[in-house]
């Protein structure tokens, strides 16, 4: 029995090992045809760096937004609000323009990337975009991110 197991094992192993990872030529190249020269590839460079810059201005809302109560209005921060709400915006054409993976396919036509993103994610974005940019328009010279959450 111990013999029998022992050899079951070592042919999964056997197995494992042998795995072949995917090459880069064998991944998923999108079509020219399917692909439109302004829609961006979720893997690429700037996609990449896209989300790291995405993931400090997450990490400078979760600071700033808790201490609007105290309307901090120092010069930095208020430019920094500023350029909190163009980036946020300009994510939402970014996030309107990349491709996504469905069923693990990597999918670069532009209307079914519209369309999962206003089935998905753009009703949320404009419910927090919208507001924003509406303080920062009545309320220019305060901070768009204390007026909004004083409401």
């Amino acid at each position: 029995l111990k013999a029998e197991w022992q050899a079951d094992t070592s042919e999964e192993v056997d197995v494992v090992w042998n795995m072949q990872l995917p090459r880069e030529e064998d991944q998923l190249i999108p079509n020219a045809d399917e692909r439109t020269s302004w829609t961006i590839h979720p893997q690429s460079p700037f996609r990449m760096v896209w989300d790291i810059i995405a993931m400090l201005y997450l990490i400078f809302d979760f600071i700033t937004i808790p201490l609007t109560p105290f309307e901090i209005t120092h010069v930095v921060l208020l430019l920094l609000d500023r350029l909190s709400a163009l980036f946020w915006t300009l994510d939402m054409v970014a996030s309107s323009t990349t491709g996504i993976f469905i069923r693990g396919d990597l999918v670069m036509d532009v209307k079914k990337i519209l369309k999962n993103y206003a089935q998905t994610w753009l009703v949320l974005d404009l419910l927090i975009m919208l507001p924003e940019w509406f303080m920062l328009i009545v309320n220019p010279s305060g901070a768009a991110s204390s007026a909004v959450h004083s409401l």
